[in-house]
């Protein structure tokens, strides 16, 4: 179903082909997919308000500029002077976004027709200058459409907590937010809203896979959650977030360790729950929803991460990436690498490969940038945080390693005085038998 890698490819989707042009028409579609040409909307609560008349005189005749996102929300920005009215679309569990003649966004849970313009189960279309039409459609009616003045100051944007791409927390920040709540960490994880969550957008699948490559059990509490933790719950969030976007929320390119792809068996049998490397997969309900997990990928309370966020193994990377090796042995430099590995580390990497060797040098440099200060940033954190740990312990009990040396000094004793008169009768009874 639509999560925030779908709703990022809907806003493209709409960048693309809308940007800088006019908005000409708007028409509400009933359920037999024709015109619906009376006052009202014919979907119940899906298109807010439902007089069509209120769309026209809002929104028609004005110049689409830009389409952003918020979690899985996404709304245009119009040019003109009349207001800042912008129709906000969230697509629920079967709702989605199609541009005619262009091919259908594919989805797990449901399928776009695009056989037919507008496709089955449309409720809202645009029509823009240079034959461009665009269908809103949802499945089961969980969707909705809203005309809005503003939307980052309306519902439900106004309500939900930072977004991972456009504005993601701090370390120290996430740190603060998760180890305050107190329920388990994969239930915190789902939440949007500000008051109730850490961060907005994430959904089932999102989290499990977060969760798996931080190693952090679903169950977990979040106010039992160490630094260390939170650190790397941090970085899974980026990674996982950032590489399901640079695929297109395309499944088939997807890195191949993520459970994702063993999730949509409704009834798995155990050679369906292992993984690439070989490890077995539990499910549970947490929170109501259907957990997957990797017991053996569970990293326990001060640890060192036993395995790279981005891959599962070592071994695994280096059969990803390739050894890029030069004649006399060495490792190439990435400036030294042909276009052709060039693309393969960048698919390795689920990252575009076109443009010309310039822009795949960049985009290259930009990923180990970004790794490299992640790594210095949660190490030094970490031994900050152990640091603090150690000094607070000390100043709030400085006599604690004396008073543990003579509680033990004292059970020694203690015992030695229990065993004193069995051993004497011990002796006695030896003898009366002599």
């Amino acid at each position: 179903m639509p999560e925030l890698p779908e709703a990022e490819r809907n806003r493209e989707l709409c960048e693309k082909h809308c940007k800088g042009k006019k908005l000409l028409r708007v028409a509400f579609i009933d359920k037999e997919g024709k015109e619906y040409r009376a006052r009202d909307a014919p979907h119940g609560k899906v298109i807010e308000p439902p007089l069509l008349s209120e769309w026209k005189r809002r929104i028609v005749g004005r110049t689409f500029v830009a389409a952003h996102r918020r979690a899985k929300v996404i709304y245009w920005e119009f040019s003109g002077n009349r207001g800042r009215y912008s129709p906000c679309f969230s697509f629920g569990m079967t709702g989605s976004l199609h541009v005619q003649g262009e091919a259908a966004l594919d989805y797990k849970e449901f399928s776009v027709d695009a056989d037919q313009y507008p496709p089955r189960h449309a409720r809202l279309i645009f029509e823009f200058s240079q034959g461009v039409n665009i269908a809103y459609m949802c499945v089961r009616g969980f969707a909705r459409v809203r005309l809005q003045e503003n939307p980052l100051e309306a519902l439900p944007i106004s309500e939900y907590a930072p977004d991972p791409i456009h504005n993601m927390p701090s370390l120290d920040e996430l740190y603060e937010r998760t180890v305050s709540k107190g329920r388990a960490i994969k239930v915190v994880l789902l939440e949007q809203k500000e008051r109730k969550g850490i961060v907005c957008g994430l959904g089932n699948w999102l989290c499990d896979d977060i969760l798996n490559h931080a190693g952090i059990h679903p169950e977990a509490k979040c106010a039992s959650l160490s630094r260390e933790q939170t650190d790397r719950l941090h970085t899974a969030i980026v990674h996982i977030v950032s590489t399901a976007i640079a695929c297109e929320s395309d499944a088939t390119r997807f890195p191949k360790h993520w459970l994702f792809h063993l999730r949509w068996n409704k009834h798995p049998t155990k050679q369906d729950l292992i993984t690439v490397d070989g490890k077995t997969v539990s499910r549970k309900t947490v929170g109501q929803r259907t957990t997957y997990f990797v017991p053996k990928n569970l990293i326990a309370k001060g640890k060192a991460c036993p395995r790279s966020v981005e891959c599962t193994s070592k071994k695994m990377m280096k059969k990803e990436l390739g050894d890029h090796r030069g004649k006399d042995g060495k490792q190439k430099g990435i400036d030294e690498m042909k276009v052709a590995e060039l693309k393969e580390l960048l698919r390795s990497h689920s990252l575009p490969v076109h443009g010309r060797k310039a822009d795949l040098l960049k985009r290259l440099k930009s990923v180990e940038t970004v790794t490299v200060k992640v790594k210095e940033e949660n190490t030094a954190a970490a031994a900050a945080s152990a640091r603090e740990t150690i000094r607070s312990r000390r100043a709030k009990n400085p006599s604690a390693g004396v008073k543990r040396k003579r509680r033990a000094a004292k059970s020694v004793a203690a015992i030695k005085i229990e065993m004193a008169p069995r051993r004497s009768l011990r002796r006695k009874t030896r003898s009366s038998k002599r």
